[in-house]
């Protein structure tokens, strides 16, 4: 049903402006036998100043109108018109008699032409879709004029005259399936916000890229000859015709207005460059020119109708068709005051290095502007729209600095209870850690800042910091602290104690009590004569200080082997194994 409808919407306006095209070359050649260059000027006039008034006129009618009934009446409005204007010039009429119905009968077109483009805005609002339309008619309009150039002898045929009324009726009766509805505001007062930068900008680039290619005829005709108008306006039909792809090629760029646009200008003025250097060079600058300047009109109303909603479109649409026209006449009515035919390509460079230097000056700052925005505009919320710009660190990077092994700042630490240096302070104790990290820092065994760092020391509890104390206990009888006194005339089994291995302690000795919260207090483990017995006159002071004091052995005495039927570290080496193994019910094996 879209495909359809797009389709007929095509149709239409195919015929319309093959009409429109055809009737008014011959009308401007009538002009030109009848009254010269002044006259046919007057007419062109005319044109522009009916397509410059079209916009206000079609916002007026949209307000109060459907898009059914407006294509109607500007249908009728422009086919009455364009019989009466051209007879009236067969019949002699008065010059400004028939400028005024020109002026009228192109407002009435191009309110026609806004509808006809918001129905395909509605059917498919597409950069494609509507480049797709406006290149079935610039393509149509470039072959109405080749076959109106093309016409014998001086009459008018009468054919012409009713291909030139007729060709509004497929428009007419296409009017009955329009969806674009009437847009009434209260008061009657138009409250359509339009994108002023938008129809600027459209009429900067026509007004610095549209002069040669609306002049081609009279250019073609005085640089290469007569013959090569028609093959200029075959030129620029093909252009319009490929201009669609063009699009959808250019579109896959996502570049913003502000550089295609441009660029589309300079498409439109790099063939004229070279135009007056060869015939096939003008045919290439006709090619170039319809195909940038269909793009650049058909992407034009797809960003204004695709950023307008409900029947403004219309608005909207008339309003970027009236800016490119003003443009457009500017641009037709300067050129041939400041250059000739031979210098053509001059001023197209100038236009072209004007087109770029503009173009890149505005995209920066409207970019810069638009970034500025973003960054220093809050939210409703508070919050910052977005976050600030910031270069992207590299992963190394990051994986560096979790790797990086650094060396952590001394902290003080308290003065526990019990501590070997009690009388220490916290600056003190600082000075000593810091002290221990520079002479490991030093010695040269912290490894690569590259390496893994090693884990962290696992952190004591605080419930544990109990006050541990090592303080010395006269020597005592094998299990004295756990069984109490022993009666010499009660034999009972002896149970097993665990001892120190001899096979893994080295000459160091092992504290004879350790008093902590948690451990409970037993005597020591070897009896006299072991080689880890406690040397006579040991001073009291070393006890207590924090850490197991270590005793070396007696340098008198050997240190004998234990015998083979002794378990090493029993709680009585003089026992044989089965004598020192606990009663049950069977032997040990």
């Amino acid at each position: 049903m879209t495909t359809d409808r797009l389709r007929e919407l095509r149709f239409c306006g195919l015929v319309d402006s093959f009409g429109l095209s055809l009737g008014w070359t011959v009308f401007v050649l009538l002009a030109v036998r009848r009254g010269g260059l002044p006259e046919a000027a007057a007419y062109n006039a005319a044109m522009l100043v009916g397509v410059v008034l079209s916009a206000p006129v079609t916002g007026w009618l949209t307000r109060r109108m459907n898009g059914g009934p407006l294509l109607r009446l500007v249908s009728l409005t422009e086919a009455a018109l364009r019989l009466a204007t051209i007879a009236g010039l067969l019949a002699g009429a008065p010059t400004p008699l028939i400028a005024a119905g020109v002026a009228v009968m192109y407002l009435a077109g191009y309110s026609g032409y806004a509808v006809m483009r918001a129905e395909v805005a509605a059917v498919e609002a597409t950069a494609r879709a509507m480049t797709g339309y406006v290149m079935t008619i610039a393509a149509i309009e470039a072959a109405g004029a080749g076959a109106a150039a093309l016409l014998p002898g001086e009459t008018v045929p009468l054919w012409v005259v009713a291909v030139y009324v007729l060709s509004l009726l497929p428009a007419y009766l296409s009017a009955r399936r329009a969806r674009v509805v009437a847009t009434p505001t209260p008061g009657g007062t138009a409250r359509v916000r339009l994108p002023v930068w938008a129809l600027c900008g459209g009429a900067g680039i026509a007004l610095l890229a549209t002069g040669p290619t609306l002049l081609a005829v009279a250019l073609a005709a005085e640089l290469h000859g007569q013959v090569w108008v028609a093959g200029a306006a075959a030129a620029f039909s093909v252009g319009c015709l490929c201009s669609s792809w063009a699009v959808e090629a250019v579109g896959r760029l996502r570049l913003p207005q502000t550089v295609g646009w441009p660029l589309w200008g300079v498409g439109m003025l790099a063939g004229w460059t070279v135009a007056a250097w060869h015939p096939v060079a003008l045919l290439v600058a006709q090619f170039m020119a319809g195909l940038c300047m269909t793009a650049f009109e058909g992407e034009m109303d797809s960003r204004v109708a695709e950023r307008t909603r409900g029947g403004a479109v219309t608005r909207v649409l008339a309003w970027a068709a009236s800016t490119r026209a003003l443009g457009s006449a500017l641009a037709v009515r300067l050129l041939p005051v400041v250059v000739t035919a031979q210098t053509v390509g001059y001023v197209a460079g100038a236009g072209t290095s004007a087109l770029l230097v503009c173009g890149a000056l505005v995209a920066a700052g409207f970019h810069a502007g638009v970034h500025s925005a973003r960054a220093h505009v809050p939210a409703p919320g508070g919050a910052p729209t977005r976050p600030p710009l910031t270069w992207p660190e590299p992963a190394r990077a990051e994986s560096a600095r979790r790797h990086i092994v650094r060396p952590q700042p001394a902290r003080p630490k308290p003065v526990r209870p019990g501590s070997a240096q009690p009388g220490l302070t916290w600056k003190e104790l600082a000075a000593d850690d810091a002290a221990e990290a520079t002479a490991w820092a030093g010695s040269g065994r912290i490894g690569s800042a590259w390496q893994e760092p090693s884990p962290p020391e696992p952190v004591r509890p605080i419930a544990a910091w109990a006050t541990p104390a090592w303080t010395p206990r006269p020597a005592a009888a094998p299990g004295a602290a756990l069984r109490g006194p022993v009666d010499p005339t009660v034999t009972r089994p002896v149970p097993a104690q665990a001892g120190p291995d001899p096979a893994r302690s080295g000459p160091r000795g092992f504290p004879d009590t350790a008093v902590t919260r948690s451990v409970p207090v037993r005597a020591a483990p070897h009896p006299a004569g072991s080689p880890w017995r406690e040397p006579a006159g040991a001073p009291a002071a070393r006890h207590g200080a924090g850490r197991p004091p270590s005793y070396p052995a007696a340098p008198a005495e050997p240190v004998p082997a234990p015998p083979a039927s002794v378990r090493p570290g029993s709680a009585q080496p003089g026992l044989a194994w089965r004598e020192s193994a606990p009663p049950g019910p069977g032997p040990r094996a």
